[in-house]
């Protein structure tokens, strides 16, 4: 199978993974929180998912008037359909969790953002079970159904490792670009420093020449 059958048979798979939906990017505002929920039909299951922080609202020429401008950094709070608080991370630019279901219905993810500036998150989510392979019983799962819903999980973890990947990729490539920038810019900002001294200096030994020239010119 050459590599060009092998992506596509890939992204057919992808595109055939449960939860269908992709990953979202939502825009959080400073001080502020969004909220999104995944629901979970059956206790036991398990919501995996990860998220990418991406201060993409900042251009490259924005940033690079903050050389020093600090990177973006969520809070992520999780909470059950009774509110209870089930999973809580602090200040990550990039996390992948794993939340046990014990309660079935809404579960609300809530991404705080304490920065000064207006900034994005990419998010990405999938409900699902774990097949215990050992535990599970002949009237449970026969060996079909058994060997269906653990393709459809490897599947599911494909996917979710693909948008991981690729925002982890995006926010990178703006990083590395933002940093060329900078680096330009820097340097043509010191080219001109330099070429404005040396015009300083010109000047300023002309004017000193000229100052000793004069008297001479009075004597003759």
């Amino acid at each position: 199978m050459g590599l060009r059958s092998t992506m596509a048979l890939l992204m057919a798979l992808l595109g055939a993974a449960p939860g269908g939906a992709g990953a979202l990017k939502l825009r959080v505002l400073s001080r502020q929180r969004e909220c999104v929920q995944e629901v979970a039909s059956e206790v036991g299951e398990v919501i995996t998912g990860s998220f990418i922080a991406d201060g993409g609202e900042a251009t490259a020429k924005a940033q690079a008037s903050n050389l020093f401008m600090p990177k973006h950094r969520f809070d992520l709070v999780v909470m059950d359909p009774n509110l209870n608080t089930v999973y809580t991370i602090r200040k990550k630019t990039d996390h992948r969790f794993e939340i046990p279901v014990k309660v079935a219905g809404s579960y609300t993810f809530c991404f705080n953002n304490q920065a000064r500036t207006a900034a994005h998150v990419m998010y990405h989510a999938h409900v699902g079970h774990h097949v215990d392979h050992g535990g599970a019983l002949a009237h449970h799962l026969d060996p079909l159904t058994d060997s269906v819903q653990d393709v459809r999980e490897h599947i599911s973890k494909m996917k979710q490792e693909y948008y991981y990947q690729r925002g982890r990729e995006e926010v990178h490539r703006r990083t590395n670009d933002n940093t060329n920038y900078r680096v330009i810019l820097s340097s043509v900002l010191e080219a001109i420093a330099l070429v404005g001294c040396s015009v300083v200096q010109v000047l300023y030994v002309r004017k000193q020449f000229a100052g000793k020239d004069n008297p001479n010119r009075a004597m003759v």
